[in-house]
């Protein structure tokens, strides 16, 4: 939401969203090449596209990874345009698991440490 990079979990409301913006100048029939993680797909451009630019949303990655997104256009002629790119890191916001805490005296972990329980110091 606010192009900070880091993706939290505060911004995610189902899939994450992806918009390109085409250029007045790109023609209906020129080809928008888009690569997301590395997966490349190639959108034959509308004039919808052009005059409301190209929207669509991928699931968000995982705590820790990082989404990458490229684009370019290939016109009619076969010319590429410059890409263009942008990324998010997903946020580590788990926290670890607490740890185990056993007073190893209290043998049957009743609460209460009796004599019988008791052998020197209590171990921890």
């Amino acid at each position: 939401t606010n192009n900070d990079g880091t993706l939290t979990n505060a911004e995610i409301s189902g899939d994450t969203d992806i918009t390109i913006d085409i250029p007045a100048e790109a023609e209906v029939g020129d080809t928008l090449n888009l690569t997301i993680d590395g997966t490349t797909t190639n959108i034959d451009i509308t004039q919808d596209m052009i005059d409301n630019g190209y929207a669509t949303s991928v699931t968000p990655p995982a705590e820790g990874d990082t989404l990458s997104v490229s684009a370019t256009i290939t016109d009619q002629a076969g010319n590429v345009s410059a890409s263009d790119s942008d990324s998010v890191t997903r946020a580590d916001e788990t926290a670890t698991p607490a740890p185990t805490v056993t007073i190893t005296e209290d043998t049957n972990n009743d609460g209460t440490l009796t004599n019988a329980e008791i052998s020197g110091d209590t171990d921890i």
